[in-house]
């Protein structure tokens, strides 16, 4: 083997070497995810119990607990009263895109889990009033048999209301299961 090409295949892996070090550094940090709120941060780290991406309140595991299936993802920080409201996306697979909750921080830093809410579909739309948050989305029935069913599914709308204490689907109320 000459000179010209052991100097080359060096080059090459230590290309190589530093590009998977740097995919690495970034697959490490992207697992946590940390956010502020008035009243102490939110962060989604990996459970050491589970391996899955977790939401912790101040260094402590929220409970009920909320896990991420292949994902978890902070939408949003809402002031809702004299509370923080944080929308949490579980990020599913093809059968359920998504899934949702609420978790409200009242001052004196009391942590409280909605119920699992959502139709699945990941086109969310957020609109926070001062007395309730408002999610709108799309009705969601994985892959459809016709494109007239797609359009009839996609006319649909599913609208999750919060107030603060309680969750309700198109006018209904959801209860933690």
């Amino acid at each position: 083997m000459s000179k010209i090409t052991m100097t080359k295949q060096n080059k090459m892996l230590k290309w190589v070497l530093a590009a998977t070090l740097l995919v690495a550094t970034q697959t490490a940090f992207a697992a946590e995810s940390v956010k502020k709120t008035r009243y102490g941060q939110v962060q989604i780290k990996v459970s050491p119990e589970t391996g899955q991406e977790t939401l912790y309140f101040n260094h402590k595991m929220v409970l009920p607990k909320i896990e991420g299936n292949n994902g978890l993802s902070i939408e949003g920080i809402y002031q809702l009263h004299m509370d923080d409201v944080v929308l949490v996306q579980d990020i599913g697979g093809s059968g359920c895109p998504i899934q949702l909750n609420f978790v409200k921080i009242s001052p004196n830093q009391k942590v409280t889990v909605s119920p699992v809410f959502g139709s699945c579909s990941d086109l969310i739309k957020v609109s926070a009033k001062p007395n309730q948050i408002i999610v709108t989305m799309p009705d969601f029935m994985g892959a459809p048999e016709s494109e007239e069913q797609e359009r009839k599914v996609a006319q649909k709308k599913m609208i999750y209301s919060y107030d603060g204490k309680l969750l309700k689907e198109n006018g209904k109320l959801l209860l933690q299961e």
